[in-house]
């Protein structure tokens, strides 16, 4: 590791911070249910991105090693939201709605899965019109 592929990837990490703040915030206001709709849609979202572009990267040379850690380590690093989810569900069962803790933590986790698969997917179909490595 040196100095630059961490200052890049902070630098990706602050951007996906930001990015899924802003899309946290939006979607949460759109929405009339005290639901974390925001934290879904964005984990949903990184999970996909994270199947789609790592299989993608690893059959590709399109991008440096150190583009490829700004993007995934560094902006869906933060981009994801995994301690807020996480948060969120506590909150969630201390305020006594089990179901909803229950029910948000089932479908972020089976969501997250199967968006992860269909990238993983898309990335395999797309790799075909892209150099190999």
């Amino acid at each position: 590791m040196t100095w630059t592929s961490l200052l890049l990837v902070s630098l990706g990490g602050a951007l996906g911070t930001a990015g899924r703040f802003g899309l946290v915030v939006a979607v949460n206001r759109l929405s009339a249910w005290q639901y974390p709709f925001g934290t879904l849609l964005v984990n949903i979202a990184g999970s996909f991105l994270m199947g789609l572009l790592a299989t993608m990267f690893a059959r590709s040379t399109l991008l440096s090693a150190t583009s490829r850690l700004v993007v995934t380590t560094g902006f869906l690093g933060g981009f994801t939201t995994y301690s807020a989810f996480s948060f969120e569900v506590v909150q969630m069962a201390v305020d006594g709605r089990y179901g909803m803790a229950a029910t948000h933590a089932g479908a972020m986790i089976l969501a997250c899965f199967v968006a992860t698969a269909l990238g993983v997917w898309a990335g395999r179909c797309l790799v075909l019109f892209v150099p190999s490595a």
